[in-house]
């Protein structure tokens, strides 16, 4: 009896250090799990930003290829246009410049009564040009009477839809955005030069790089139509087709559709995570340094980037706060019947685990003392955006930066105050340059300013706000030394032939001489 008992109270005991365990294992790794998803979902809305933002600089650059070259259309045979003596030679131009770009379904100069007076299509085996027999009458079609309506040297962007023929929609489809210029001769409207753009073109592009992200990526028209659909085509161009009303990104998601006209950027719904960007096509061109584009662009509609991950077993990090739904994913993986102090010690050493290898992981990616991203990785992220810039014809420009004086600090002043400058120079850099800019340290003290989007003149620009701020640094705060720092800028479009580390070493060389001019008068140690 009394072994009996003993063997009773052993087994409750058991039982309840069993218990107990089992309830602090599952607090403990429902709140790892939680603690996962919430840092797994920041990394994720941070990376469908940059997702959104990489595909709006893939419109805007596309756009403003098609502004530049209806641009020189309209300037360069603006008045020859007047003598239709030209038209054959011109012809013959236009067709030249059609094979090159490969990207105009046609080019046309059409007359202010609505007549096609030149028209070059591109087919299969190259650009033709229509004979008169052929030409139409585009007295009726909206982007003619659009474009024919506005002032001098002004531009029109039509809706982005599928082609039309003779009332039929052309098959296979072809996604078109038509432009057209007007052009006066001597006071006089002549008509308009309009280019058909191919937008299978970036619609492809769209697509392509929509698979480097985890979201489903959406482009989206002013009244909620699909334009792109990277998870679905079928649901693609329902406004061409009054039969499938359905198939519109405000019907699928109302409430998602009303936050997005409200102008919310990022959402977190029942649905999933929407990410948001609007592309006002109005405004898309227009661009500090682009004098040669139109300086009035209109167009009557607009277009909304949207990256959607869905809510599902697939992407738990949405489920964060949802505790039932963490618990039972984590109980399909759990062993509670064996070792659960074992459990509990391997929860503790697996958070502790977690920690060590995120420090690692940023130690490896950026420099202990100023916390700019090391030479590796640096130049990586370089690379990366040096591969993505030639893939469509984007830009970025490099400022190379030297620290003058550093060694006359270092030996008179001690090296505490000459990493305090360095320091200083990152921290005043990073403060200053625009969110998706960042600096690499190459090495002791030559650093690396990395501009994506800018020409030489933005970075210039982004170099006077760095070296003002020094400036006012130093008139201030009163410190034993001077901050001084050599520069010199390139920017990858000027030189689009040559490989990176040769633009690296041009930017290397113009800080080089900027700073053989500056030594010769500046002493980095204050006078007292």
């Amino acid at each position: 009896m009394g072994q009996n008992k003993l063997e009773f109270w052993d087994s409750k005991v058991v039982a309840l250090i069993f218990g107990v365990l089992l309830l602090i294992s599952t607090v403990v790794l429902v709140w790892m799990e939680h603690v996962d998803a919430v840092n797994d979902l920041a990394n994720i809305k941070i990376k469908e930003q940059m997702a959104v933002r990489t595909e709006y600089s893939l419109i805007e650059n596309r756009l403003t290829i098609l502004a530049s070259d209806i641009s020189y259309l309209h300037d360069v045979y603006g008045r020859e246009l007047a003598n239709p003596a030209n038209y054959d030679r011109i012809s013959q131009e236009w067709i030249v410049f059609s094979n090159k770009r490969q990207i105009y379904d046609q080019v046309r100069f059409i007359a202010r009564n609505g007549d096609e007076k030149i028209r070059v299509d591109l087919k299969p085996q190259g650009a033709v040009r229509v004979p008169a027999d052929q030409l139409q009458n585009k007295l009726d079609r909206y982007y003619f009477y659009e474009a024919v309506s506005l002032d001098k040297g002004s531009l029109y962007i039509s809706p982005l839809d599928l082609n039309v023929e003779h009332n039929e929609i052309e098959l296979p489809h072809k996604p078109m955005i038509r432009l057209g210029m007007p052009i006066y001769h001597e006071g006089q409207l002549l008509g308009i030069v309009a280019v058909n753009y191919l937008a299978r073109d970036f619609l492809d592009n769209f697509r392509t790089y929509s698979q480097s992200w985890i979201g489903d990526q959406l482009l989206i028209n002013k009244e909620g139509y699909y334009l792109c659909n990277t998870q679905d085509s079928s649901l693609e161009w329902g406004f061409m087709f009054p039969s499938t009303p359905a198939f519109r990104f405000d019907r699928q998601y109302p409430g998602e559709w009303k936050e997005l006209l409200a102008g919310s950027s990022q959402l977190l719904t029942s649905e999933g995570l929407f990410t948001i960007l609007p592309v006002n096509l109005n405004r898309v061109y227009r661009q500090d340094g682009k004098d040669f584009l139109p300086k009035n662009i209109y167009s009557s509609d607009n277009w909304y980037i949207v990256s959607v991950i869905p809510k599902n077993d697939e992407n738990s990090f949405l489920y964060y706060d949802d505790y039932f739904y963490l618990l039972r994913n984590i109980s399909t993986h759990m062993v509670f019947p064996f070792l659960l102090i074992l459990a509990v010690v391997l929860a503790v050493a697996g958070s502790n685990g977690l920690q060590y290898y995120r420090k690692i992981h940023y130690q490896a990616a950026f420099d202990e003392l100023t916390k700019a991203f090391n030479r590796q990785v640096g130049m990586e992220k370089l690379k990366e955006l040096n591969e993505a810039a030639k893939n469509d014809q984007g830009n970025f420009s490099l400022c190379f930066m030297d620290v003058n004086g550093l060694k006359a600090i270092n030996d008179n002043l001690g090296h505490p105050y000459g990493d305090e400058m360095i320091v200083t120079i990152v921290r005043t850099v990073q403060k200053m340059i625009r969110g998706r800019d960042f600096i690499v340290r190459l090495g002791g003290d030559e650093f690396l300013t990395v501009l994506p989007g800018a020409d030489a003149l933005q970075a210039e620009k982004v170099w006077m706000r760095v070296r003002n701020e020094l400036n006012r640094i130093n008139e201030t705060e009163g410190r034993p030394y001077l901050i001084s720092l050599s520069h010199g800028i390139v920017a990858r479009r000027d030189y689009p032939e040559l490989p990176l580390e040769e633009i690296i070493s041009r930017a290397d060389k113009l800080m080089y001489e900027e700073k053989q001019v500056i030594k010769k008068n500046f002493n980095s140690i204050r006078e007292n």
